[in-house]
């Protein structure tokens, strides 16, 4: 996961897993901790990374982490 932090918030910018984890979940779960771990830290993230803005929109539960302020491009885009 790349990332850059600002005081409480955390910049997403990538998720990436190697080509022979990809499919499983790997990614997934590795933003689920990452997500829980800004709630229980009580910080906030501004989401780049369209993996991210994609698994925060399936799961409505981590919507709150997303900074008001600054959420970034929460719709995801590829290049």
């Amino acid at each position: 996961m790349l990332y850059s932090r600002t005081g409480d918030r955390v910049l997403l910018l990538a998720t990436s897993v190697f080509p022979e984890f990809r499919g499983k979940g790997v990614a997934a779960r590795l933003l689920g901790g990452v997500l829980d771990s800004l709630r229980k830290d009580n910080m906030t993230a501004t989401v780049s990374c369209p993996f991210a803005a994609a698994y925060i929109r399936a799961h409505p539960e981590y919507a709150d982490i997303v900074d008001a302020r600054f959420p970034g491009n929460p719709h995801g885009h590829h290049h």
